[in-house]
Order: structure tokens, then sequence, then C-alpha cells
């Protein structure tokens, strides 16, 4: 079984269209972004401790789950793990940690999951969900860091 926990959502039933039919190319940024806080010093040796994630027994994973069927002829979704040291909004630019491509034709409860690599993290993490080949004229997406990989049947 998955816990979902509300502070390490990305997106929630987020309308990837809402502005229109997403072209080919152009993206959307998640509607929440995950705040790691501030780098800290360490006293000691005056190093910057970053923040870092996937080096847990259970390595998180982002659960990205399909809530309104994809549609778009012969398009996928990019769905790029993000973070940006400054800017909480995750727009372009960013250090890209993952990516997972999503089938346009995908039904609702389609599921997949983005491994989340051991890295030092910027403080700010989101995600970029991009149209490619073509553009997506419906869908929304849920999207979740969670404690390993347990899809739902």
């Amino acid at each position: 079984m998955t816990i979902i926990d509300e502070l390490f959502e990305l997106s929630d039933a987020q309308n990837l269209v809402a502005s229109g039919a997403l072209s080919s190319g152009s993206t959307v940024i998640s509607e929440d972004v995950v705040d790691l806080g501030a780098d800290q010093q360490d006293g000691f040796f005056a190093s910057v401790l970053t923040s870092r994630l996937g080096e847990q027994a259970k390595a998180p994973v982002v659960l990205v789950t399909v809530s309104t069927a994809l549609v778009g002829a012969s398009a996928t979704l990019d769905v790029k793990l993000t973070s940006k040291a400054a800017d909480a909004t995750i727009s372009s630019g960013g250090t890209v940690h993952g990516t997972i491509n999503i089938p346009a034709a995908s039904a609702i409860g389609y599921q997949a999951v983005l491994p989340v690599p051991w890295a030092a993290y910027n403080r700010y993490i989101g995600i970029q969900y991009t149209a490619n080949g073509a553009q997506l004229t419906a869908g929304a997406v849920n999207a979740h860091i969670v404690e390993g990989g347990q899809l739902h049947d």
C-alpha cells in the first residue's frame, strides 16, 4: 500500500490543457512544488549540506496517475522531475533528475513510476509536463512523491 502525503503532492487532478490544447513542445508546470528548505552550513567542516533524496531503504518515487484520460493522436506526455535553487515555480531551466513518457492514449487510472535518483537536489522540486510528438487536447494527472513504488490495481 502506498501512503500519499499531501506535503509531497505535486499535482492534484491537474488539468494539463486548462488554457487550451497543449502543443507539442509546450510545457505546463506542476501546480505545487516541494520546498526542501535552504542548504545548511556544517559548523565543524564549514561545508554546505545539501538536500538529498533517494538514499532511504525504500527509495522515493514520483507516482503519476492519470485522473482524466489523455487525448492526443500519437502524442506522449513527458514528465520531468526538476529542481531549482531559487524559483519556486519550476519554470524553464533547472536540473532535470529524471524523465518518463506517458502515452496520450492512457485511460483514467493509468499509473507510471518515475524513480527519484539519489542525488543532491536544489531547494524546490516540481514537475514539468511537456507534450511530445503531437498536441494534447485533454488530460489531467495526479503526481506525488511517495516511498517505494507500489502501483494500485
